[in-house]
């Protein structure tokens, strides 16, 4: 459940010519599209993603953490200077991964893009709400604040954790709310936000 991306220099990267690349993978598969130049690479890596079987109910993902450990240890794949973006909720970040993330970033400039939605940071206003995936459905209710704030506190716990990696290894965190543009979050992170 993630990607890694990989371009040199900044800005655009298929306008300046430089080389894209990535990885995407989940526990069960990865999908490697070596570095290359030009509209066709970024278009082959858009159809790797998008056409990855992770998207598919079926492929149910594992709680291992496998895949992102695995993934990372493909680092061949990021040359030295490179800037490897790296899209994940990282919620099955094991020790080992962390490991190969801090190997990773000794050799390249590393963005930790931390997808997440709203809800995962707080539950919706007190009440009762039925949910369901098209298959299964579950009620929860929302008015006990001692459950809300356990599970506000999961969130920022996740999130602070995220931080202080990203701290001791010298990486960029951009948080990236789904309800937010994916743009908008990485401008806002990497100091070009334009508004």
């Amino acid at each position: 459940r993630g990607g890694t991306f990989r371009h040199s220099g900044t800005g655009s990267a298929q306008q300046q010519g430089d080389r894209v690349g990535g990885l995407v993978f989940s526990d069960e598969e990865h999908r490697e599209v070596k570095p290359q130049r030009g509209k066709p690479a970024v278009l082959h890596l858009i159809n790797r993603l998008v056409s990855h079987p992770a998207w598919e109910r079926s492929a149910a993902p594992k709680p291992s953490g496998a895949g992102l450990g695995a993934a990372l240890r493909l680092r061949r794949l990021a040359r030295p200077g490179s800037l490897v973006f790296l899209l994940s909720d990282f919620r099955d970040l094991g020790a080992a991964a962390e490991r190969q993330l801090g190997v990773l970033a000794r050799h390249a400039d590393v963005v930790l893009v931390f997808i997440h939605d709203p809800i995962e940071a707080a539950l919706p206003p007190p009440g009762r709400y039925r949910v369901s995936d098209g298959i299964d459905e579950l009620v929860f209710d929302t008015r006990d604040r001692a459950l809300a704030d356990a599970y506000s506190g999961r969130f920022r716990e996740r999130e602070a954790a995220l931080q202080r990696l990203a701290r001791r290894h010298k990486m960029v965190l951009a948080p990236c709310p789904t309800d937010r543009s994916l743009v908008t979050s990485l401008q806002a992170c990497l100091g070009l936000d334009r508004s």
